[in-house]
């Protein structure tokens, strides 16, 4: 594949884009093994077909998204998630009229909260039915909802998305500056989500015809069975008798999202552990003359060391006069005796010629 490598590098980086894209997708599309294994083979072209180093298993991002999977799961087994439903079906339900607005806000933050934007499989219905028994477009507020429960992704701070985007900043080797942790990213991704969710909100209100308008949806009204269908049995959490457990398990686990979120501010209460470093040679130069040598670690020193010069060196210069024995007889090694420490002086053993640094 060597043709590969003598592509232009603005080629390269097309091929190898086009690879990416053609190996997620496929594998998107068949799913299952099939994503992984076509990843693999696009791992292969890479490093086999381009010569590009493989990187190190990002095991700092894998167990934070551990840790925000088993949270999640926890809230939801714990009863937890039921209470903020419940709680988010309450106020729809309260103002019907808004719920084009209200149904995206309430799944944004639900997302926020729980970190996944699968709570808002369990909302839908509920929105359907409050849309649809005040005569709204069921449409509007479940196509908003769905896209900003997945907004709320990225504001969420227990959200896999946040906490694996914030890992790579903070251990990126070029760090921007100011960055200091995930509040900083959540500074722009909050307000900017909100703002989001408001556009989807106002441009959802005026979707579509309302029913009452809509000549379509009051000719299918006259069938019993499609009005049967349409205005059937409620879908509600409200009937629900929810456990004193669960509330505790909501309570613990927003207690849980203010301490990290506590953790993440302010530097001082997080631990701090001491990187050890290899240790810095320092020279201590007079007159020219490297005196000293100091072995520095953690701001310390942990060595002393006075250089001395060797007493007789051996080949490392050649006597440069003519009459020496050494000029003549080619054989014999160049001999240099210290004759003046201090002054660093050297003379040759055979002639005594003068030689200093």
């Amino acid at each position: 594949m060597d043709f590969l490598m003598n592509l232009g590098e603005g080629s390269q980086f097309a091929v190898q884009l086009a690879i990416v894209l053609i190996c997620l997708f496929y594998g998107a599309k068949k799913g299952g093994i099939a994503l992984g294994m076509l990843g693999g083979v696009g791992l292969i072209v890479l490093v086999f077909g381009f010569g590009i180093e493989p990187g190190k298993p990002a095991i700092d991002v894998m167990l934070t998204i551990l840790a925000v999977v088993v949270t999640s799961a926890t809230l939801q087994a714990s009863g937890g998630l039921d209470v903020m439903l419940q709680i988010a079906e309450k106020m729809l339900r309260r103002n019907p009229k808004y719920v084009s607005i209200l149904a995206p806000f309430v799944t944004c933050f639900l997302t926020i909260l729980c970190g996944t934007g699968h709570v808002v499989y369990t909302m839908l219905p509920i929105i359907y039915d409050i849309a649809i028994k005040n005569d709204i477009r069921p449409e509007r507020p479940m196509a908003a909802s769905s896209i900003a429960s997945q907004m709320g992704i990225i504001a969420s701070p227990v959200s896999v998305a946040v906490v694996t985007l914030t890992t790579f900043l903070v251990n990126a080797k070029t760090p921007l500056a100011g960055f200091d942790g995930y509040l900083d990213l959540l500074k722009i991704t909050v307000p900017s989500t909100l703002c989001g969710v408001l556009a989807i909100g106002i441009f959802s209100w005026f979707r579509g015809k309302d029913l009452d308008k809509d000549p379509e949806f009051q000719e299918k009204l006259k069938d019993p069975e499609f009005k049967k269908y349409v205005y059937g049995d409620s879908t509600s959490l409200l009937d629900k008798k929810l456990p004193q457990s669960s509330w505790n398990a909501m309570w613990i686990f927003f207690g849980a999202i203010l301490v990290v979120a506590l953790l993440g501010y302010f530097k001082d209460l997080r631990p701090a552990f001491e990187k050890s470093a290899p240790a810095q040679v320092v020279e201590i130069v007079s007159a020219d003359k490297a005196v000293k040598t100091f072995n520095v670690k953690d701001g310390k020193i942990v060595e002393k060391k006075r250089l001395s010069l060797p007493k007789k060196i051996t080949n490392v210069i050649k006597c440069k006069n003519p009459r020496c024995i050494t000029s003549i007889e080619q054989e014999l090694k160049h001999i240099f005796i210290l004759t003046d420490e201090e002054n660093q002086v050297y003379r040759c053993k055979y002639c005594e010629e003068k030689y200093t640094r």
